[in-house]
């Protein structure tokens, strides 16, 4: 202990591999948390790596961080919710309590804030703090194994500061969580991002904008905020292909006007303006990416502001969202959503997949497990000309071996010597995509199932509802296209919790019986 908190003082960034002891855990109350929240060491060197002792929150709180200190707790058991290996996922509330209060010591020994990945390293975390120009939670919703489930709430033991997870599912998974002690965005909210985020290489400092005085504000005409989910994307490409090409944010006026809407770019320069009718309640405000004129913005970061604006034209405080505009990269795409190739027969035996170059870039070309895990590298920072590149996947790795049926990601990441931007599209290689209409279903609850078959199949497949407490039984399947089937059901009242499981059965018209099974968290 002694070597580490001085190792760490002063430390304006403090990056902690080691045991995580956190609360609530399986084992007894720590009323003073005097194990838990803190670092695992050794008791002694040289003795091995589990003789441990478990300095808490009452020590934690007395190390000597640089105010404002980025603390990284990476590979902990408990820090970003998580549980421990082999023991079951917590519930959502018991993982939030998780964050909170692993935060909340380092926090009093004057932490900015908290990044703790279970899984992921702490690399781009790093590489993005010195490199890039953004707001923390920006930088941490954009790292690269993202699940695209960020959730925002206060922090119950900081007063003021605020939480956030992006769990691998919106109930399991707990791997990915910040606590920022002031949010340097207005809401503290990060953007919902899909795994594969796009980002830009580093830019100058976006300048505040040129303080003007601005009329009196009226009383309520205020911004009372964005809302939790406030802009869609932190990075966008209006390029046409369909994914991201807006950067979306809703703000919410105290009372009825017009939101006053700008964008300037990295060197405080305003190019586009206008006015966002409101009546008060959450409004849409939106950006293609283009100028006052219609042409679109070059690759780089902006800010968008907005402000409200009564009937008098008096504005009240702005708030700011940077986001990036990128446009090299495109129309990253799969021929089908889902394709069986563990088979070996013919009737889909492989998928397309693709994607669209604006220009010249370097890429590198992986695929990723669901967990966003490599599991193959089809280019390696190639230099490629301009236009459309495709891939015929049959499902096996460059070695020749199959890869286990599950879902996938094709993951494009590009670069031009200036700009990173990546982009992905998932898939099945399954018999079969079962999915629900809502992915968190409820006791009682009525859904309906769509199941895509990979092949054509000779009748239409059997699917089968596994609920805690109850018998399995089958659901009544309609065909609606060649592979394509709808099944409604309401889920039984009573009884547990715990996962729902679906299962279907099909016979290929090769005479092949081919199965799926998918498990939904139930509530």
């Amino acid at each position: 202990w002694a070597n580490v908190k001085a190792a760490v003082a002063g430390a304006s960034i403090v990056i902690y591999m080691g045991h995580g002891n956190g609360w609530p855990s399986p084992y007894g109350n720590d009323a003073a948390y005097t194990t838990k929240d803190g670092f695992g060491l050794n008791a002694s060197a040289g003795a091995g790596d589990y003789n441990n002792v478990y300095y808490g929150e009452p020590a934690i709180a007395t190390l000597a961080l640089a105010p404002g200190a980025i603390v990284i707790l990476n590979h902990l058991c408990y820090a970003s919710g998580n549980s421990e290996p082999g023991n079951a996922d917590p519930s959502v509330s018991v993982a939030r309590q998780r964050v909170d209060n692993y935060a909340a010591a380092f926090l009093r020994a004057g932490a900015g804030a908290v990044i703790a990945d279970g899984h992921g390293s702490p690399v781009g975390y790093l590489r993005d703090l010195f490199t890039t120009n953004q707001s923390l939670e920006s930088l941490w919703a954009n790292q690269s194994n993202a699940n695209g489930n960020a959730v925002s709430f206060p922090s119950v033991r900081t007063p003021g500061a605020s939480a956030f997870q992006d769990p691998e599912t919106p109930t399991s998974g707990f791997y990915r969580s910040l606590v920022v002690r002031s949010a340097s965005s207005t809401t503290g909210a990060p953007l919902p991002v899909d795994p594969a985020a796009t980002s830009v290489a580093p830019a100058p400092p976006a300048p505040a904008a040129t303080p003007v005085p601005p009329p009196p504000a009226p009383a309520g005409s205020q911004l009372r905020a964005l809302s939790p989910a406030a802009a869609t994307v932190t990075s966008f490409s209006p390029n046409g292909d369909g994914y991201r090409d807006v950067a979306s944010l809703t703000a919410t006026p105290t009372g009825p006007g017009a939101i006053a809407v700008s964008v300037r770019d990295t060197a405080g320069t305003t190019f586009r303006a206008w006015t966002v009718v409101s009546s008060g309640s959450p409004t849409k405000v939106t950006w293609d990416g283009r100028d006052a004129a219609g042409t679109v913005a070059a690759d780089g970061r902006y800010v968008i502001t907005v402000a409200p604006e009564d009937a008098s034209g008096n504005i009240g405080i702005g708030q700011d969202r940077i986001v990036s505009l990128v446009t090299g990269l495109g129309a990253v795409a799969t021929s089908s959503p889902v394709f069986y190739p563990q088979d070996l027969d013919q009737l889909a035996p492989t998928t397309t997949l693709s994607f669209n170059l604006a220009r010249p870039m370097t890429v590198t070309w992986t695929l990723r497990d669901a967990t966003a895990r490599i599991v193959d590298t089809h280019l390696a920072a190639v230099a490629l000309d301009a236009g459309t590149q495709t891939w015929v996947f049959d499902g096996r790795r460059s070695d020749g071996t199959m890869l286990p049926a599950g879902r996938y990601l094709s993951y494009v990441a590009a670069s031009d010597g200036s700009v990173v931007v990546a982009q992905s599209v998932s898939f099945e290689a399954d018999a079969f995509l079962i999915k629900p209409s809502d992915v968190t279903p409820g006791r009682g609850q009525a859904i309906t199932l769509t199941v895509t078959s990979a092949e054509p199949l000779a009748a239409n497949p059997r699917l089968l509802v596994y609920q805690p407490g109850f018998s399995a039984r089958a659901a009544t399947v309609t065909q609606v296209s060649d592979t394509i089937y709808l099944a409604t059901i309401r889920l039984r009242t009573g009884a547990g919790t715990g996962t729902v499981t679906f299962r279907a059965t099909g016979r290929d018209l090769a005479g092949a019986t081919q199965q799926t099974t998918r498990a939904y968290p139930l509530h």
